[in-house]
């Protein structure tokens, strides 16, 4: 088996456990092995959106506990995967106004 097809089934039987950060990481790896590679460019991507809605719902539950600081870890988690989410902007600004008092 090659690099290319190690990465791909490693991220696959990551995700399949339940582990997406390292999904998204072995998948990112066959990427930059294989950029044009197009099965790896999905399987990234969809391992990227899984891993940004996990997040957005950790940091909202943990929101909704007032547990501040978890919610904050989350939404940053969240923005260093997509620094545009307006979303994640917002809720984290407002944990961060109710954590300071």
């Amino acid at each position: 088996m090659n690099a290319l097809a190690a990465l791909l089934q490693k991220g696959r039987q990551l995700q399949a456990s339940g582990d997406l950060q390292g999904a998204y990481g072995a998948f990112s790896d066959a990427v930059a092995l294989s950029p044009g590679n197009r099965d790896a460019v999905l399987q990234r991507d969809a391992a990227k959106g899984a891993l940004i809605r996990s997040y957005d719902r950790e940091a909202t539950q943990a929101f909704q506990r007032q547990n501040l600081d978890l919610a904050i870890t989350k939404w940053d988690q969240l923005l260093a995967l997509d620094p545009a989410n307006q979303k994640a902007k917002l809720e984290r600004e407002r944990a961060m106004e109710l954590k300071s008092g």
